[in-house]
């Protein structure tokens, strides 16, 4: 493998690897405001709705979390990162 190959390898699993995880912030951030939204609310339609949002990004957050694992493992398998 050529050096140019290398790095542009490195940089699409580091760049897809920091992807998941403001994946996985943004929707466990979403489920958080959710969570302590609802505290405050006392319509129940809108209570409904907000924990409809919640439901909607559960997967993508666990989609984003096996992404994390999967993009890291890889850098550490490839490039011989582990412990960096």
């Amino acid at each position: 493998m050529t050096a140019i190959t290398t790095i542009t390898t490195l940089n699409w699993l580091l760049f897809l690897h920091i992807a998941s995880v403001l994946a996985l912030l943004g929707t466990h951030g979403t489920s958080m405001a959710v969570l302590y939204g609802i505290r405050k609310k006392r319509d129940r339609a809108r209570i409904m709705a907000m924990v409809q949002l919640s439901g909607r990004t559960t997967v993508p957050m666990y989609i984003s979390i096996l992404l994390i694992v999967v993009f890291g493992s890889l850098l550490a398998f490839r490039f011989h990162m582990w412990g960096q």
